[in-house]
């Protein structure tokens, strides 16, 4: 059993990787930042539910990925966690969110069905460090699905009001 962890923990660091990406659609929907990019069939996106935020309002994204190929996409899980979320000031990470559960070095393989869609949302109530309020300015978010390799959203934009 160790020996098997052991092993796993090596597959996951040597195969695991970012992908960057050409082909990059960034837009607003309504008052909705939004990103998204189509990979190896599989159409990424992260939405924001607005642009603009009061000091303390929830800041809710919503990350989804769905397969626009035609065919099965295998997708190779960790088991646990599946989903990050991660937001950005001046190109510094202040908070992130792992949704999906606790991390073991284990594979899981999902089948992703054409036309299937998978999403997770999460809600940032613009707490920092040891509790405080983050500062009104412009941030960054971008999102990611922990499969190996993992596969992120573009960043999109939004503000925090004074």
């Amino acid at each position: 059993m160790v020996r098997a962890i052991i092993i796993a923990i090596l597959i996951y660091s040597t195969v695991s990787a970012f992908y960057s990406y050409d082909g990059i659609s960034t837009s607003v929907l309504g008052n909705r930042p939004c990103a998204n990019i189509t990979k190896d069939g599989l159409l990424i996106q992260i939405v924001a539910d607005r642009s603009h935020y009061s000091p303390g309002d929830g800041v809710r994204f919503k990350f989804q990925m769905t397969n626009v190929s035609g065919t099965i996409v295998k997708l190779y899980f960790p088991a646990g966690i599946r989903y990050i979320f991660e937001v950005y000031k001046d190109g510094r990470k202040i908070w992130d969110k792992e949704e999906g559960g606790v991390y073991l070095p284990l594979f899981n393989v999902y089948n992703m069905t054409c036309g299937e869609t998978l999403s997770c949302e999460v809600v940032w109530d613009q707490v920092v460090g040891a509790g405080r309020l983050c500062e009104p300015g412009e941030y960054t978010a971008v999102a990611y699905i922990a499969t190996s390799p993992i596969i992120s959203t573009p960043e999109i934009r939004f503000v925090i009001e004074e």
